[in-house]
């Protein structure tokens, strides 16, 4: 007995819901029915909407635009950035030697003057860039400005930064 072989079968792509490769039960090869859709007409969605074709549909309809990836990342950045704050800064200073400032620059941040303790500072900037480059990959960089000098020091067992006066 022969081998069959059967061509390569593709659909129209549009719109695919009312195309599908089958192949019958008595079928040698597998086939593309139509499934009895109409011409789609053109689908022109408001601004927040966007075309999509639903399962199950033959034609495509306006669907909400899902959440803006970019906003979500920065929420989600600034609660896992307070709690960095909290957390490496919450071990105190007993004198100003044992604080520091930090310049955060990512793409989810940017900050100056960020005072912290010397012995957990070095935590904070490579776990703030992790985070930053997974939640905001999507966002456009910060704004960058000019850092005010400032010094850190040790006030009331926390550290802080004080401006410079420029006189």
């Amino acid at each position: 007995m022969p081998a069959l072989h059967c061509e390569k079968v593709t659909c129209e792509s549009i719109p695919t819901t009312c195309k599908r490769i089958v192949q019958g039960p008595n079928d040698c090869c597998p086939s593309c029915p139509d499934t009895g859709c109409e011409a789609c007409p053109a689908v022109d969605c408001e601004e927040g909407t966007h075309s999509e074709t639903a399962p199950g549909d033959c034609c495509a309809s306006c669907v909400a635009d899902p959440p803006d990836a970019c906003l979500i990342g920065q929420k989600d950045y600034a609660a896992f950035r307070a709690q960095l704050l909290e957390k490496y800064g919450g071990s105190g200073c007993k004198n100003s030697t044992e604080c520091t400032l930090l310049l955060e620059d990512n793409v989810c941040g940017y900050a100056c003057n960020i005072p912290l303790p010397t012995s957990t500072a070095r935590n904070l900037l490579p776990n703030l860039e992790s985070n930053a480059q997974q939640s905001c990959a999507t966002c456009e960089p910060p704004p960058r400005s000019e850092c005010e000098q400032a010094t850190a020091a040790c006030v009331n067992g926390k550290c802080v930064a004080i401006e410079n006066s420029v006189d």
